[in-house]
């Protein structure tokens, strides 16, 4: 039987994430008003010194409606596992994978501007599937478990697939990564536009994450 507690927990989880999904809804709109302009004012570009807002502000841009409800639904389902967790626990993971997963992502992406909270949802992946693994909490066991069972192919599908292509982009002794085209439009795409750079960077902030919050065992 569901307690009075309960409820109450539940009812501030749901406060939170969809308090998120209303900010990033709004902005979106008044992006689409402004013709998109938010994303390149406030995206995220590699290495220069204006791109780095785009570390706190990219997560709450998007492309288009279709990116936005992608990362809603994504958000949601692991928010919620993190949330569940424990309302200190979804702050710490979600403030440390922007930060780390953000930085890491403008210190190595290619070129371009990035939007988006799938940097933030990779980190989520990253931390649920570690933290489940290691911190000896049966209740983040069985998230780990839903997470890898959904989440499995972008871990070790697509994601593989080009970091393969980006090893194979050297030659003759340069680094030539993103200067050549692989052939395929989709990864060509994708190597340009730095979403590998952001998922990849998510990831291993999660990764990192998970370890940390195993090892400090965050009270909720």
């Amino acid at each position: 039987m569901v307690s009075t507690e309960d409820f109450v927990l539940f009812r501030a989880q749901a406060r939170l994430l969809l308090g998120l999904v209303a900010i990033a809804w709004v902005i979106h709109l008044l992006n689409v008003m402004l013709g998109n302009s938010l994303n390149y004012w406030f995206g995220r570009r590699p290495r220069s010194l204006q791109g780095l807002i785009g570390i706190v502000c990219s997560p709450f841009l998007h492309a288009d409606w279709g990116h936005l409800i992608a990362n809603t639904k994504a958000f949601l389902l692991l928010g919620w596992f993190i949330a569940a967790q424990g309302i200190h626990l979804f702050y710490a993971v979600t403030i440390i994978v922007a930060l780390l997963g953000g930085l890491l992502a403008w210190l190595i992406q290619d070129k371009g501007i990035s939007v988006g909270a799938s940097l933030v949802i990779y980190g989520y992946i990253g931390f649920l599937l570690i933290y489940g693994l290691t911190s000896g909490d049966g209740a983040a066991l069985l998230f780990a478990a839903i997470t890898w069972l959904e989440y499995q192919h972008q871990i070790i599908g697509r994601t593989y697939n080009l970091f393969v292509v980006k090893l194979k982009r050297v030659e003759q002794g340069l680094w030539l990564t993103g200067w050549l085209p692989t052939g395929d439009r989709d990864l060509d795409r994708e190597l340009g536009n730095g979403g590998w750079w952001g998922h990849f960077s998510g990831l291993m902030a999660g990764i990192f994450t998970g370890y940390l919050m195993a090892t400090l065992k965050l009270p909720g």
